[in-house]
């Protein structure tokens, strides 16, 4: 299903019109936010890194570590994750995107992993992103709703009273959400405009930003433990000699995406829900780089229906009325 979007000409002109009538609150001075932030990146990737390091420096995200990512193209690390199993009946001149995106996949996964078990292993909550996230709409913004976001977290969850917070997804089915949106209001914030929710998820895809208790991240990799196999069996069934067939319109990358080749371990995410406490916030704190400009995957195009409800009958001038949710789409 396509994700509702705030996009009527009548409703885009009444939200800027709230916007441009109510004052704003004066804004807290950014802080600095210490919890571990790992990214991960190919130590090859000079630039992606530095990106980064820019990104973090400016939303005063002070204690940055890089997990060095799985290379989708070093055959044995591949094939280790895969508990020795190869990729070879996918190498095929037919269909030559087969291979490396089933090994993209496995090393995706690979690298996550490697940073959950960073988190599962630190004393509090850890902050996992590839390197092509973007903070949204801006670092400097980024700084005040994360840092609204863990103290909301802290003060009415604790340290056991949740999993993960997906800070950004992909085709998550939004009109699915239809209650329970939480907005974060936290004590240490009595002023300015924060306009950021938290709901359950419903089926998103996607891993580029997931902030994770330590239990959280103990849970998911365990739940996770099985993909690899699962994954490699999955793949035995691709006839790569007719890759062709698998598509629509003659292209080879929709019949991956159609017969799932393409779809890695964040597929599970939608299962994860059954076995920890998975929460998304609204709207998306992170972007990957290749959706900033996708009008599907726009972030101010995002957001479930009883948040921008609650949005609208919010007393005004608070930090959870519409003027702020619509500001903090801006």
């Amino acid at each position: 299903a396509a994700p509702m979007r705030f996009g009527s000409a009548a409703r885009a002109a009444t939200l800027s019109l709230l916007v441009a009538v109510l004052p704003a609150a004066g804004e807290d001075d950014p802080r600095d936010i210490g919890i571990p932030v790992y990214v991960g990146s190919l130590r090859s990737a000079a630039e992606a890194r530095a990106r980064m390091r820019a990104q973090a420096l400016r939303a005063r995200l002070t204690n940055v570590h890089f997990v060095d990512a799985v290379d989708a193209g070093d055959r044995r690390a591949v094939e280790a994750w895969l508990g020795g199993r190869t990729l070879d009946h996918l190498a095929s001149e037919a269909c030559p995107e087969a291979l490396p995106t089933a090994a993209f996949k496995v090393a995706n996964f690979a690298t996550n992993m490697l940073a959950l078990d960073r988190i599962a292993a630190g004393a509090g909550p850890g902050l996992f992103l590839e390197d092509d996230a973007n903070l949204r709409p801006n670092p400097g913004v980024f700084n005040r709703q994360f840092g609204a976001l863990l103290d909301h977290l802290e003060e009415t969850r604790g340290d056991t009273g949740w999993d993960m917070v997906m800070l950004g997804s992909c085709y998550e089915r939004v009109r699915h959400i239809r209650q329970g949106c939480e907005c974060v209001r936290p004590r240490s914030m009595q002023r300015g405009r924060i306009g950021l929710y938290l709901t359950a998820i419903h089926s998103p895809l996607c891993t580029h930003a997931l902030l994770l208790s330590p239990a959280g991240a103990t849970r998911m990799r365990a739940l996770l433990a099985g993909w690899p196999a699962q994954f490699w069996e999955h793949t035995r069934g691709f006839d790569v000699a007719n890759c062709s067939r698998y598509a629509a319109s003659g292209d080879r990358m929709s019949g991956i995406y159609a017969y799932k080749l393409n779809v890695g371990h964040d597929a599970e995410l939608r299962r994860l829900k059954d076995g920890m406490s998975v929460l998304a916030a609204w709207p998306h704190l992170v972007l990957q780089t290749q959706h900033v400009a996708s009008k599907h995957h726009k972030y101010r195009l995002w957001g479930p229906f009883p948040c921008y409800f609650q949005a609208a009958f919010a007393p005004r001038g608070g930090l959870c009325g519409m003027e702020a949710y619509q500001h903090r789409l801006l």
